[in-house]
């Protein structure tokens, strides 16, 4: 008796399929929608978020800001520290003299991987890195130490790695060393993955379900 080969396209459209909904997405940069926090303070210069677009005085100290962008998420990292780029205004960094809260908000639901921070680092300025951070989506918050050399003098990167957060919000606090000194912060940005909504993954099984029965029937016609 002689069985029909099924053509070599017909077999792999249902792997290919479920390879795609199974398969993890590869981790990318995510940019959020939009960032709340308090604005800036004031010492020798001004350094309050001056390019946010959203509610609240951009040129009030620690006024509340609200639904948008600034220069926390305009790609631009400092590499020099912040007396040197506060002018001509506006400069790269936002600081404050006490412990930002910020909270990101993204369109959609994603899985967190990464956190990267850049910040500047003076201690003889009385500038210095936070001595720890707490991530956190919804009610899910972590605290990580800070092991820095807080004597060195440099615009400094941090990342925090594996963290496994999801959501479609993430809460940041920058918590002062010994709560004295300013705090500066030129950039943040997120590493993660986009979760399926449940909707998307209830419409693929069927299909993938259905299309199975389909070749599996003409093979054995």
């Amino acid at each position: 008796m002689k069985t029909r080969q099924l053509p070599l396209s017909s077999m792999l459209i249902p792997f290919l399929l479920a390879l795609l909904v199974a398969a993890p997405s590869f981790a990318m940069q995510i940019t959020p929608d939009s960032y709340d926090m308090l604005n800036g303070g004031t010492a020798t210069y001004h350094y309050w978020d001056d390019t946010y677009n959203g509610s609240g005085s951009t040129t009030t100290n620690y006024t509340k800001l609200s639904g948008g962008l600034g220069d926390l998420t305009d790609g631009v990292i400092a590499t020099t520290h912040y007396f040197q780029s506060a002018t001509p205004s506006p400069g790269p960094y936002v600081g404050w003299a006490l412990s930002p809260t910020i909270t990101f908000n993204f369109g959609d639901v994603y899985k967190f991987s990464s956190l990267t921070l850049f910040l500047d680092n003076v201690p003889n300025c009385g500038v210095y890195l936070p001595a720890s951070v707490t991530v956190g989506t919804g009610a899910t918050t972590t605290t990580y130490a800070v092991n820095s050399n807080q004597s060195v003098s440099m615009p400094t990167a941090i990342t925090f790695s594996d963290l496994d957060l999801v959501g479609n919000s993430f809460t940041l606090t920058l918590n002062r060393l010994n709560n004295n000194g300013y705090i500066f912060l030129s950039e943040v940005e997120f590493d993660g993955t986009p979760v399926p909504e449940p909707d998307t993954l209830l419409l693929v099984g069927p299909v993938l379900l259905i299309l199975g029965c389909y070749l599996w029937q003409r093979r054995c016609a």
